[in-house]
């Protein structure tokens, strides 16, 4: 059995209270009277929230039986809040023992007295430090500085004088940017095709990398700081430090602070009032337009997939041969999509493919033991669904995963010269590989689940039957999209070939 020593330091810790990495590895190490010890090191991470890559690593070799004995420097580098420092040391004790070097505490009632007594000073502690680093941000922006870098497309900051600074080369996009939205020309058709124009002319992002996207876009033609007013103190952010280690439903998420609490600060305008005011105008035209109801509908809606690139297929309006007319297609215009469709695009009528799905559908309707029988030769003939398929893989993947696993435990306790940080780092790799896996499988199980929820019985069948009887037939649009949604679980198009699949 291994003695772990954990090791936290935030970096505003570092810089004010002395708390270095190495200072509190000798510590520890004179503690544990040898220097044959894993080492857990979270290093400006703060102690604000529990899930950090070291303390998790630590956590997850108790529970393994390869740590027994973990000494750190002190409760609050476990946690700053009272309660994390309780819930990690009960932990750690259910299968090791704890020390610490700046102080022990008994499990008396009078040792526990004391440190939760410490625990409660040092979370106070971190709030003034908080208090007084949030009131001085705030000072600052009063009398004029921008306190902290927004990474704006069109600016450098200049941390010293507290300022934004136009980076003339980045200016000149914002304003085509604007230019391209507010007078387009002839090829220049809305923010989607602001972005693929920007991605063609090898024009580069703030950050150098990556590719230009509509909403990219977008929140550039949204921001007023490019007529030279800037809001600070604008949004709540706190606790959001620590979200990069927290799970996606733990995470705190950004507030809008009221009005009155904004505090604007001037600085250089890369455009005028006139143009922003005039994108707003645009941009809220199009946001009416998007509200409203579409003129023009899809039955099949949601249902259709292509069986060769594996796009979803979906509804537009299009010209072909001159005329416009209703289409479905796999095609993909949205910049950043993984699959643009097949080459040349499968394009279908829209009148023909929904007569061709509702004629089916209307058979089964008339006759509600055709569509058992054509489910059960489905179920029995057909290829397994997207899901099932994936489920299958990722259980693969799992599996692989947790051999490799076992062969790196047989490696760290071997006496074999082999670094132990490395082995612990693939040790750890394998573990978040395998929780990324366990939430995709977690997902698609939910999805299979609810797919076979509304597998299709007699008496649904039935029922959808006797309403469609007690209509005569006559159904509106959205009468007969209900039913294909209750009956129909996909669509699969090959071509000119339509396969329906019933649930």
């Amino acid at each position: 059995m291994m003695i772990g020593i954990y090791v936290r330091v935030s970096t505003e810790e570092q810089a004010k209270s002395g708390y270095s990495v190495e200072g509190q590895l000798r510590d520890c190490q004179e503690k544990a009277k040898t220097k044959e010890v894993l080492e857990y090191i979270d290093d400006g991470i703060s102690g604000s929230v529990l899930d950090r890559p070291a303390l998790t690593r630590l956590r997850e070799d108790i529970k393994q039986g390869l740590v027994s004995k973990v000494v750190c420097y002190d409760p609050d580098r476990l946690a700053r809040k009272l309660v994390h420092q309780l819930i990690i040391s009960e932990e750690i004790e259910k299968r090791a023992s704890i020390e610490f070097v700046n102080g022990e505490f008994a499990r008396t009632p009078e040792g526990m007295l004391f440190y939760q007594m410490r625990g409660a000073i040092a979370e106070f502690e971190k709030e003034k430090i908080n208090e007084r680093m949030s009131r001085g941000r705030v000072n600052k922006a009063r009398k004029g500085k921008v306190v902290k870098n927004s990474y704006m497309l069109g600016y450098d900051y200049d941390k010293e004088n507290g300022m934004f600074i136009i980076k003339d080369e980045e200016a000149k996009i914002v304003q085509l940017i604007f230019n391209l939205f507010n007078n387009p020309p002839s090829h220049i058709k809305g923010m989607n095709s602001i972005a693929n124009y920007l991605n063609e002319m090898n024009i580069p992002t703030k950050k150098r990398k990556g590719i230009w996207h509509r909403n990219v876009v977008r929140q550039i033609l949204l921001n007023e700081s490019y007529t030279g007013v800037y809001h600070q103190n604008k949004w709540n952010t706190e606790d959001m430090l620590g979200n990069k280690y927290r799970s996606s439903e733990d995470r705190v998420a950004i507030a809008l602070r009221p009005r009155e609490e904004w505090i604007t600060t001037e600085v250089p305008a890369i455009i005028s009032q006139e143009t922003f005011q005039r994108a707003q105008q645009k941009l809220e035209t199009i946001r009416r337009r998007s509200s409203k109801q579409s003129k023009r509908k899809y039955m099949l809606s949601g249902l259709c997939r292509c069986r060769r690139c594996g796009n979803t297929i979906t509804g537009r309006y299009s010209k072909n041969w001159n005329k416009y007319r209703r289409e479905y297609t796999c095609l993909k215009n949205s910049v950043g999509a993984k699959s643009r469709g097949c080459t040349p695009s499968m394009r279908l009528p829209a009148d023909r493919v929904e007569v061709e799905v509702w004629d089916k559908v209307e058979k089964w309707l008339n006759d509600p033991s055709e569509i058992i029988v054509a489910s059960e030769f489905e179920n029995e003939s057909s290829t397994p669904s997207y899901e099932e398929a994936e489920i299958a893989r990722i259980n693969d993947e799992v599996e692989k995963l947790r051999i490799a696993r076992k062969r790196l435990f047989e490696l760290f306790s071997a006496d074999l010269d082999i670094s132990t940080d490395e082995i612990r780092e693939q040790l750890n790799d394998n573990s978040q590989r395998e929780k990324v896996l366990q939430s995709k499988l977690e997902n698609l199980e939910q999805k299979n689940n609810d797919n076979q929820i509304h597998e299709a019985n007699e008496v649904l069948l039935q029922e959808a039957a006797e309403y469609y009887f007690e209509k005569e037939g006559h159904l509106s649009f959205e009468e007969k999209q209900e039913l294909l949604n209750k009956i129909v679980k996909e669509i699969i198009i090959d071509g000119d070939d339509v396969h329906i699949y019933s649930y």
